[in-house]
């Protein structure tokens, strides 16, 4: 029986020293392959400094930049202001009596469409008019048919 122990006892003991043997194996690697991310993330984080360092100086640079080209002073005197305010004023009122004249000439020509619309050609004239219309909408880059005609030169 005694014999049977120690059997058992050198079984258990070699088992036992294999898995420590085993296990401090695997907490070497364990420990290589810690040191080599930490190596690897303290190499980042150094980039990351330094490239934070470098953005903040750029920055720094662009925004003295900027406020060194922006001019000091008004860009334009009083006279030349108030000259520039005056034509605006009269170019819109231009376009508001162009704008006027446009809807009186308009619901005029409704008016003698309107008289005319018993004529025998009206119907023709209207479908040849309205055609007409949607063409000049037409962009001439976009459509072939009015490419040739958009061309300045020879005619291909």
């Amino acid at each position: 029986k005694q014999w049977y122990q120690r059997r058992v006892r050198a079984a258990v003991q070699a088992t036992v020293t294999g898995i420590v043997a085993s296990t401090a194996t695997c907490i070497d690697a364990m420990a290589e392959r810690e040191r080599y991310w930490q190596e690897k993330y303290n190499a980042e984080h150094e980039k990351a400094k330094k490239l934070e360092i470098l953005y903040s100086a750029t920055n720094r640079e662009n925004t003295e930049l900027i406020k060194s080209n922006i001019p000091q002073g008004p860009l334009l005197n009083e006279d030349e202001f108030f000259d520039a305010i005056e034509e605006t004023l009269e170019k819109m009122d231009s376009l508001d009596k162009n704008l006027e004249n446009l809807q009186i000439t308009k619901k005029d020509a409704t008016a003698a469409v309107g008289e005319k619309a018993d004529h025998r050609m009206y119907n023709q004239m209207q479908e040849l008019i309205n055609k007409y219309i949607e063409l000049s909408k037409q962009d001439p880059e976009k459509d072939a048919s009015w490419q040739v005609l958009s061309k300045s030169g020879e005619t291909k």
